[in-house]
């Protein structure tokens, strides 16, 4: 089997050099950026000219970029994945985008006999690099496991949540529950350390009585310096990146839950709080 990667950002080159290592015939990945082409060209892996010619090159294609308007653009929109792609071949969703969007693009390649899944993640550039991610899939059967060994190369734990679009809803519902946990963490550790107790005890006794995870006891202490790193380009760069995509993320979340009538007000301000959450130093989002 061919397999096929698009979107080389920071988790997308991990999965697509994973695929290097998979065992199959053929691994071609593209990216505007020729900097991560190049470096994947030199471990083994083809570039493509374009989307058009990726599409034609492999028979189970995985996208990873930013928003859902670049996944419509990568897979339908002119020169796009679909334009080449062949009857048989598999689009895997890893983008975190509204399950109504993968549904859409579902509809759309079937004409074309191409199948879509959405195939979210969850475990950062830490489960690319120790192949741990977990994957929620949403999508027919026999399109799930044709994709399948190549998720496998970058994930431990597969979840078939049932049809197109149920991964995307499993990811946002994983990620709002990580959001709001980020926030509630760091108001914690706050109020601990206005009162005098130590962070790294209360840490040691969340993760004790199973409130804080281990994610959140990595990132919050985080946000108890960041006044003092306010000139730090690095660790502003780093954060806020985070923020923007906890912002994107409940964006979609509650544009989900507008749509099914639920009310998910903490989320809401968890998307509000999102700069002071992580220290940003971006008082306009504040």
């Amino acid at each position: 089997m061919r397999v096929g990667f698009v979107g080389l950002g920071t988790i997308g080159a991990h999965m697509a050099r994973n695929l290097l290592d998979g065992g199959f015939e053929e691994v071609v990945v593209y990216d505007l950026r020729a900097e991560p082409c190049d470096a994947l060209a030199r471990e083994g892996a083809k570039v493509a000219g374009d989307l058009r010619e990726l599409g034609t090159r492999a028979g189970v294609i995985g996208v990873c970029v930013r928003d859902d308007a670049e996944v419509e653009a990568v897979v339908c929109g002119e020169g796009g994945l679909l334009e080449g792609a062949a009857r048989g071949t598999v689009l895997a969703i890893h983008s975190t985008v509204h399950p109504r969007t993968v549904q859409r693009l579902g509809e759309r390649a079937a004409d074309r006999g191409v199948a879509v899944i959405d195939a979210q993640i969850s475990g950062g550039v830490p489960g690319t690099q120790s192949r741990s991610l977990t994957c929620m899939v949403g999508g027919e059967q026999a399109a799930v496991d044709r994709a399948r060994p190549a998720l496998e190369t970058s994930s431990s734990t597969i979840f078939h949540c049932g049809g197109l679009g149920m991964g995307a809803i499993a990811k946002l519902c994983n990620n709002l529950l990580g959001w709001l946990g980020y926030t509630a963490g760091t108001e914690a550790l706050l109020l601990a350390r206005a009162a005098g107790l130590d962070n790294d005890v209360l840490i040691d006794v969340t993760r004790s009585t199973g409130h804080m995870t281990p994610a959140m006891a990595q990132v919050n202490p985080g946000r108890l310096t960041a006044e003092e790193h306010a000139d730090d380009a690095e660790f502003q760069r780093f954060f806020g990146h985070t923020v923007a995509l906890a912002e994107k993320d409940l964006a979609v979340t509650l544009d989900l839950a507008r749509e099914l009538g639920v009310a998910l007000p903490a989320s809401a301000l968890a998307r509000q709080l999102a700069a002071r959450t992580f220290g940003l130093a971006d008082p306009k989002r504040r």
